[in-house]
């Protein structure tokens, strides 16, 4: 898997005019036995590599086990988005789960 050079964080790789499931994976957080409950928020921060870049659209929010996702579509080639999945666990506890999506629409030369 890669990771985020600046932050270590684990990337998704899409095109602007994809629409992808995005895992969050809270194997490293949560305890033995631990899941995660409810539905998560889902929120993003970007990194602005691109002045005037839009949004990802994200919608879908759901967990499995110790693992919460999202569907994300649109946003802007070029673009470093930090994506950030808060939800709670199966004791109550607040989790923040972190990872990078990377837009790109042409492949690395």
């Amino acid at each position: 898997m890669m990771r985020d050079p600046q932050n270590g964080l684990p990337v998704l790789e899409k095109r602007a005019s994809e629409s992808r499931v995005y895992n969050f994976s809270g194997a490293k957080v949560l305890g033995s036995g631990v899941t995660l409950s409810g539905t998560p928020v889902i929120t993003q921060a970007k990194r602005g590599n691109v002045a005037g870049s839009a949004n990802v659209t994200v919608s879908g929010a759901t967990v499995s086990g110790q693992t919460a996702q999202c569907r994300i579509a649109a946003g802007t080639d070029g673009e470093d988005y930090h994506m950030i999945a808060t939800g709670t666990d199966s004791n109550g506890n607040t989790v923040v789960l972190e990872g990078m999506l990377y837009v790109r629409d042409l492949e690395p030369q």
